[in-house]
């Protein structure tokens, strides 16, 4: 199994932004969720956020993803 790695689009983007990296990438198994504008809670936005990611997921983030 490869290991994951997670990438997270910056504000105003979607994860399309990320299209041209798959290619370059195989050896990752990619997830790209839809990063959608946080709730009033910051904090339980990215607890929700961290629940749905792989275990062991390697994080690259850009901007708003950062």
């Amino acid at each position: 199994m490869s290991q994951a790695l997670v990438l997270l689009h910056g504000w105003g983007y979607t994860p399309k932004i990320w299209d041209g990296l798959h290619a370059e990438l195989g050896d990752f198994e990619l997830n790209t969720p839809l990063l959608l504008p946080p709730c009033a809670d910051l904090a339980a936005w990215a607890d929700e956020l961290a629940a749905s990611l792989p275990d062991d997921a390697i994080l690259l983030g850009w901007s708003l993803g950062a």
